[in-house]
């Protein structure tokens, strides 16, 4: 009697929930869609087995159902499960006198309340990201059950035993489906889910006996399993593409972006928060335009087509002079009202209004404008506003007049050409000299000193340099492989040191040289042979631009 109260007691409960929740609903309540799998096993319980309560017959089950969730906690489900159910007394010892076993398929078609032990929310909005939910529940319904028992009844039948044997054994049976379970939810539409189910029914011939065995308690059997679920989809009233349970006006179709209420004049301000539902307009100002963006709505706006201040209802005072731009003659510079407002800030007699230059003083035939070179070209103008220059180089000057500006020229003093940087061109005698003292200029063995024949070569160097005075002699010292490398180096680095002496000696300006030794890092011929160790001994002199 008491497992019977119980079993009624579970049964109903998700009913007499449902009964209560649907008076009122909470908002958050989602109606969606489910469909999904059902993988599992089938178990009998009955007179067969040992105890009444077992799981030492499973047989694989399979099905499928559709479900649709009512509120954030109930919801119902229709199901289909196929499977088996047997057993047989040879499996136990105490039922080996009566010898009987029996075997059927199984096919139940069931409708089911499911209630959630704990409230269900609704999954984050598209976008956000995706955490795993479980919720708890447990189911209760209705259902029928399909079988056709297969029963052997072995031996010599006792009375009891024929009487199960001579009874007719229904096919089909109503059944209560009561089971516990919980889902988890991987995304937004699929979820995993597994449940176990006992399934009460009104019969004792499931497993073909009753008489022979406990005709006090009725057969039942268990289906439990894994469950895959997909959410197929949500209400949403409006149409609008966003689900009631994100949807801000579930009632009006909206916009994602606004959660789904409308905006008529598509300003990203919601209708029901729009000042000015049917003009665009802005956020800050309720919705309401601002064309001259002032930060004043054009409806209390009296310059609404220019930016203007609160202390002039929206028009402007440009010049900040406390003279509105609709009274002042000279709108964009601060003055004073007796002269309504024009000022002539610099005193050079050209009022501001019509001085380029109002904060410094000029003549009028500059337009009020500065032209401190006193080249034609006023200083705001000039690139060079200190030195009297040329209009077609912005005022900078070109001293050599070789039509290439100073600032661009690198022979500034010395007429070039423009293809050259400003600077002339070497002349190809120069060169020769230059080409000649690389092979001419020697020195004692092992040693920086100059020798005499070399004195005069580099004096035509000098000669050279004198022609081109705004150009840099880079002056390089090698040698051959013969002894230490690190003692080569100091060797190149002192002779070109001493090349550089004695051309300042002849007037060659120091900054105008460049020295720079390489040891033996850079041959030009074979150091196997002497006539290559003579050509790797040398100093190379060439002329580059500043």
């Amino acid at each position: 009697m008491r497992k019977t109260t119980l079993v009624g007691l579970l049964w109903a409960l998700p009913f007499m929930v449902m009964a209560q929740q649907t008076k009122d609903v909470p908002s958050l309540a989602k109606e969606t869609w489910n469909a999904g799998l059902f993988l599992g096993y089938s178990n009998v319980l009955g007179d067969l087995v040992v105890p009444n309560f077992t799981f030492n017959n499973p047989n694989f089950a399979y099905g499928f159902f559709v479900s649709q969730d009512i509120t954030n906690r109930l919801a119902w489900r229709a199901n289909f499960y196929s499977g088996r159910l047997n057993a047989s007394d040879s499996d136990y010892d105490e039922h080996r006198g009566r010898n009987t076993d029996f075997s059927t398929a199984l096919i139940e078609l069931g409708f089911n309340g499911e209630y959630s032990l704990i409230k269900k929310t609704p999954a984050p909005a598209y976008g956000a990201p995706f955490k795993l939910r479980l919720v708890p529940y447990l189911t209760s319904g209705l259902g029928l059950g399909f079988i056709n028992p297969s029963v052997s009844y072995g031996g010599v039948l006792k009375t009891e035993e024929a009487q199960d044997k001579a009874a007719k054994k229904p096919k089909t049976n109503l059944v209560i489906p009561i089971g516990i379970g919980v889902k988890a939810d991987l995304s937004r539409n699929i979820y995993l889910g597994l449940e176990f189910g006992y399934r009460l029914t009104f019969t004792d011939y499931i497993d073909g006996v009753k008489v022979s065995g406990d005709p006090k308690n009725k057969d039942a059997y268990n289906i439990g399993g894994f469950s895959l679920g997909f959410h197929l989809s949500e209400k949403d009233t409006d149409r609008d593409g966003v689900v009631d349970t994100e949807d801000k006006c579930p009632t009006i179709a909206g916009k994602a972006a606004l959660q789904g209420c409308p905006d008529g004049d598509d300003d990203g301000v919601a209708d029901k928060a729009d000042k000015c539902p049917d003009v665009a307009g802005l956020k800050h100002l309720g919705g309401c335009p601002d064309q001259d963006g002032d930060g004043i709505a054009d409806g209390e706006d009296t310059c609404p087509d220019v930016a203007g201040s609160v202390r002039f209802s929206g028009c402007p005072d440009t010049d900040g002079d406390g003279i509105p731009d609709k009274e002042d003659k000279c709108p964009t510079v601060a003055g004073v009202s007796a002269q309504q407002g024009c000022p002539d800030n610099d005193g050079d007699g050209v009022t501001n209004d019509q001085d380029q230059c109002p904060d410094q003083a000029g003549p009028a035939s500059m337009n009020g404008c500065p032209d401190q070179d006193k080249d034609g070209i006023a200083d705001k103008d000039d690139e060079c506003p200190t030195i009297a220059g040329w209009k077609q180089f912005n005022g900078c000057p070109d001293s050599d007049s070789d039509g290439v500006e100073d600032r661009k020229d690198k022979c500034p003093n010395t007429f070039g050409l423009q293809s050259n940087n400003g600077c002339p061109e070497i002349k190809a005698e120069d060169k020769a000299v230059l080409a000649f003292a690389m092979s001419n200029v020697n020195f004692e063995t092992n040693s920086a000193k100059l020798l005499t024949s070399s004195l005069e070569v580099l004096d035509k160097v000098a000669e050279v340099m004198r022609g081109y005075p705004e150009f840099k002699l880079m002056i390089e010292g090698h040698t051959d492989d013969v002894g230490d490398a690190a003692a080569n180096q100091r060797l190149s680095e002192n002779r070109v040191q001493t090349c550089a002496l004695y051309l300042q000696s002849k007037g060659i300006n120091a900054a105008n040289l460049r020295t720079q030794g390489f040891g033996e890092s850079k041959p030009i011929a074979d150091n196997r042979t002497p006539a290559g160790r003579k050509q790797n001994r040398r100093v190379e002199f060439r002329v580059e631009q500043q």
